[in-house]
């Protein structure tokens, strides 16, 4: 295979990846609400303060990996920032 055609393929996959992104984040962020949802009715109806300490973490946990998610992003966005774009293929010279 030529390096042309493994970069080809390469491209090709990287964006079939992208494209996947918007509806994962998607699906992050509706899973995020309804278990902060879920959670906030949970701890309406607790009465036993053991119980409200294992929701606590769980809700910390789920920050925690809320947050590890916009790092992995942040982190994303400055890959972009600072690779610049590719220049355009020049003509052959001669």
């Amino acid at each position: 295979m030529s390096n042309l055609a493994q970069l080809t393929q390469t491209v090709d996959a990287i964006a079939v990846v992208v494209a996947t992104i918007p509806a994962l984040l998607q699906n992050v962020r509706d899973d995020y609400q309804n278990l902060k949802a879920r959670i906030e009715a949970l701890i309406a109806q607790l009465d036993d303060p053991n119980v409200q300490v294992e929701i606590d973490a769980l809700s910390a946990k789920l920050t925690a990996s809320l947050a590890t998610l916009q790092t992995g992003l942040g982190n994303l966005s400055a890959l972009d920032e600072s690779v610049p774009p590719i220049p355009p293929p020049q003509p052959p010279a001669g």
